[in-house]
């Protein structure tokens, strides 16, 4: 079977599994989404036999994966699964992932945003910086470096309440705020306190979750508190013109052979992004992957150079520091 690729819509990726599952088809499908998520579903001769859409396995990998309206997908035949974990028909699986789909969607409809590590979110400007109630959670939102919003931003005066806290002198499991105009109240723990003196509408979940030294789950529900508490918004992220990619994929052609398109590809997908959905912000680490790939020091040092002209050619400076 040759190379598949196309886009993802609605009901796509099961007829494309039933495709592949009548065709006894072996290799990895590879979906791609807009908000730098990923997944790889391996197939031996038409059998689902592993799916990874991390944080997620197997059958909830693949519900979450039906759950996509929007993306990429790339079939590779044979490319072997890492491990064998499914022995259940892809009809059988599919049934399955399709209810687990539909029971998230039906909760995720009601009241639950969806977020998940790779999500941008920034402050909403409008709102009051929350401040913990009681001297243990200051003590710990001063020890972080974000004491001062990285947009410059100082928490606004406001009044806290939390009399049950304070009565039984222990940590607080949550943190009651009162802004100093209107009555509205918001209740957030301190994870979600924690994150919100954070948000820069740059920084992902996950990279925050670097920053803190906690699990990005953690961090995930936190940001899930900020949207509901209405503390914090998406961010859309600004895109690079794919033509840039398209470039960049023939320079590597051109120093590398063939190989280099594969390179490109390869680099992009462990970034789990694609040509047309590379955030401004990614550039500077895709062409770290890229120029590792350069063995020769000579060959790097003319891909760099290259590279220059293609960011100057797209208004893609360099936003590492110390560069230009």
């Amino acid at each position: 079977m040759t190379t598949l690729h196309g886009r993802i819509e609605e009901g796509v990726l099961a007829n494309l599994l039933q495709y592949l599952a009548l065709s006894q088809a072996s290799g990895c499908l590879m979906l791609r989404h807009p908000q730098s998520r990923q997944g790889s579903i391996f197939l031996e001769r038409g059998r689902i036999v592993f799916v990874d859409a991390k944080p997620s396995y197997d059958v909830a990998a693949l519900a979450a994966l039906l759950r996509w309206r929007d993306g990429q997908f790339s079939f590779r035949p044979g490319i072997r699964s890492p491990r064998i974990s499914l022995e259940r028909s892809t009809a059988m699986l599919l049934l399955e992932a399709t209810q687990l789909a539909d029971e998230a969607s039906g909760e995720r409809a009601g009241k639950v945003p969806h977020v998940d590590p790779d999500t941008v979110l920034s402050a909403l400007a409008e709102r009051p910086l929350p401040v913990p109630h009681s001297d243990l959670a200051r003590r710990t939102l001063a020890s972080s470096d974000s004491a001062v919003g990285r947009g410059g931003a100082r928490a606004k005066p406001y009044a806290v309440l939390s009399p049950g806290a304070a009565a039984a002198g222990g940590p607080p499991a949550a943190a009651l705020a009162r802004p100093a105009t209107g009555d509205e109240t918001v209740a957030l723990s301190l994870s979600a306190l924690l994150l919100y003196r954070r948000l820069d509408g740059v920084l992902s979940l996950r990279q925050h979750a670097g920053e803190l030294d906690r699990e990005p789950d953690e961090v995930v529900r936190a940001g899930r508190e900020l949207l509901d508490a209405r503390l914090a918004e998406y961010v859309t992220l600004v895109v690079a013109d794919p033509r840039f990619v398209v470039e960049l994929a023939r320079e590597a052609v051109d120093l590398l052979g063939p190989v280099g398109e594969i390179v490109v590809e390869d680099a992009l997908y462990d970034m789990g992004l694609s040509g047309d959905t590379l955030p401004v912000n990614s550039v500077d680490e895709l062409i770290r992957e890229l120029s590792a790939a350069f063995k020769n020091a000579f060959t790097r040092a003319d891909f760099l150079r290259r590279v220059t002209e293609l960011r100057r050619l797209f208004a893609l400076d360099s936003t590492e520091p110390g560069r230009t």
